[in-house]
């Protein structure tokens, strides 16, 4: 390998290979993955709508008077709690992809009243344009 003619074609292999390594993918091969993530993330969207009980579901059972503990027996933890002025008790709410319940307690921890409405998601506008298409 003293010869310099061998020297010279060894270095252009290595600049050959390192040239291949860092060129970039065949356009198909991003398509087709780009497609494949896509789908799997439409996939997962499905499911998790199908197959999860919203809160308009939990909170059917909901009524005046039940405490906290209950509310998250049904509900799991709230996704946000705040003190309501003049010391009236406290608000929490809980939100999903579809629902937001806003349950309100009074000064003894009980439910004094709730209110369903759908959450404002991407996942809820997207689904409400598709079925405009449908």
């Amino acid at each position: 390998m003293g010869n310099p003619v061998e020297r010279e074609i060894e270095v252009q292999t290595r600049e050959s290979k390192r040239q291949r390594a860092d060129a970039p993918r065949s356009p198909g091969v991003a398509i087709r993955l780009t497609v494949g993530l896509v789908i799997v993330g439409a996939l997962t969207i499905v499911g998790m709508a199908l197959f999860r009980p919203d809160f308009r579901e939990r909170s059917a059972n909901l009524e005046p008077g039940m405490t906290r503990t209950q509310v998250e027996e049904k509900l799991g933890p709230p996704a946000i709690t705040l003190r309501r002025s003049g010391g009236r008790g406290e608000t929490s709410a809980w939100v999903d992809q579809l629902w937001q319940v806003t349950v309100h307690f009074d000064t003894d921890g009980r439910l004094e009243y709730y209110q369903l409405t759908p959450s404002d998601s991407v996942f809820r506008r997207t689904t409400a344009w598709v079925m405009t298409l449908l």
